[in-house]
């Protein structure tokens, strides 16, 4: 209800949920009720959320639940392969900086371990 005012989010939502049935009483759960859709304002959310929590996993949609299901995963797959090559991308750039750091790290004990030398024939 509160993703409904916002078109875009319904849309999107609408997609994931790929059954005109379900995106009707997700956005309008006022309707399992047998009320209008101007009589949602007088009733408390968590009554259409529990209607529609009663229906929705009712065991006669079990079918439709894990069709929603693979959708989401399956539009969740170039997600998760983005995450990973940024994981992936980080965790490069960390190994790259310690390399940077050691490699500074040894020149300058290197030119310190000369100036030390210098010093010491002076």
């Amino acid at each position: 209800r509160v993703f409904a005012p916002i078109d875009e989010n319904k849309k999107i939502i609408s997609r994931i949920l790929g059954d005109a049935r379900v995106c009707e009483f997700f956005f309008s759960p006022c309707l399992l009720l047998g009320r209008d859709l101007d009589d949602d304002e007088n009733i408390d959310q968590a009554i259409f959320e529990e209607a529609f929590s009663d229906w929705y996993f009712a065991e006669e949609r079990e079918g439709i639940r894990k069709e929603i299901q693979q959708r989401i995963q399956k539009m969740l797959i170039p997600v998760e392969a983005k995450l990973a090559a940024n994981a992936e991308k980080a965790t490069q750039k960390k190994i790259k900086k310690k390399k940077e750091v050691a490699e500074k790290k040894e020149k300058l004990e290197i030119s310190l371990e000369k100036c030390m030398e210098e010093h010491r024939e002076k």
